[in-house]
C-alpha cells in the first residue's frame, strides 16, 4: 500500500512539473480545471454563475489571477471575498488581490 501512495505521489508531482498545476490545492476549487458540478459546491456559486465562469474559461482561457473573477457577471467585490480563500487558479504564486 506504501508503494501505491507513494506511486500516486511520484505521479501528481510528474503532473505538476508538467503542466504547472498543483493537482493538490490544499483543499481549493482550481477555477481553472472545475467543473460546473464542483464550482456549484462553492459558496454564493449557484448554476447560472458556474456556467458563467466556464464559458469565460472557454472564451478567454486560463484564468491569471482569483481577482480575475470579477469580470464574472455576478461576481463582485463581496462575493470575491467570499470566495478567495476558497479557490485557486493553480499557479504556485498567484498575484494578490
Amino acid at each position: 500500500m506504501r508503494k501505491l501512495t507513494m506511486a500516486a505521489l511520484a505521479v501528481a508531482v510528474a503532473l505538476n512539473t508538467l503542466v504547472g498545476t498543483p493537482v493538490f490545492a490544499a483543499g481549493k476549487v482550481n477555477i481553472n480545471t472545475a467543473s460546473k458540478r464542483r464550482l456549484e459546491t462553492l459558496p454564493g456559486i449557484g448554476t447560472d454563475i458556474a456556467e458563467r465562469i466556464i464559458k469565460y474559461r472557454r472564451e478567454f482561457g486560463r484564468f491569471d489571477s482569483v481577482a480575475e473573477l470579477k469580470n464574472i457577471p455576478g461576481i463582485g467585490e463581496g462575493r470575491l471575498d467570499t470566495l478567495k480563500d476558497e479557490v485557486t487558479v493553480g499557479l504556485l504564486a498567484e498575484k494578490s488581490l
